[in-house]
């Protein structure tokens, strides 16, 4: 792995993107029932119009590695929040997932960043610095899904 970049994602990414969500939801089949899963990863609910919005908007981010992305991070800037991040499953535990967060912590240097980390990444993220603030549980199609309310400080990213 020669060149590994951070850049704004692109339209035509957005097929991709979508793969690599769903993907790396499925490896959170460990920590949550399938049913849960299933709710996570509904193409329905992931429609292109989706990613197609966040791209325009600058939220996402893409880790590029030799023209390949390897992942990708979903964050709103209106509220200082990482809405996802995903990394291909064959390419977690490598250290990109590391490498978005800090682009995020480092462009919004000084700002208090939240999330809602799922069971499987929370221990990532405390790694990373966050905290986690509160259990709560996200509902999507009537189904309960508990994940970790987190957030790193002012103080914490600066």
């Amino acid at each position: 792995m020669k060149n590994v970049n951070i850049k704004p994602a692109e339209i035509t990414d957005a097929a991709l993107l979508r793969d690599i969500h769903i993907d790396a939801l499925k490896t959170c089949s460990n920590d949550y029932p399938e049913e849960i899963i299933t709710v996570l990863t509904d193409q329905k609910r992931l429609t292109f119009e989706g990613y197609y919005k966040y791209i325009n908007n600058n939220e996402i981010f893409k880790c590029v590695i030799d023209n390949d992305i390897a992942g990708w991070i979903h964050f709103n800037k209106e509220n200082m929040e990482i809405q996802g991040l995903f990394i291909k499953s064959g390419l977690q535990r490598r250290g990109f997932g590391k490498k978005l967060v800090h682009y995020i912590l480092e462009k919004y240097k000084g700002k208090k960043i939240i999330l809602d980390s799922t069971i499987t990444a929370h221990k990532f993220y405390k790694k990373m610095g966050f905290k986690i603030i509160c259990n709560r549980l996200l509902i999507r199609n009537d189904v309960k899904i508990p994940v970790f309310y987190m957030e790193m400080d002012i103080e914490t990213n600066k």
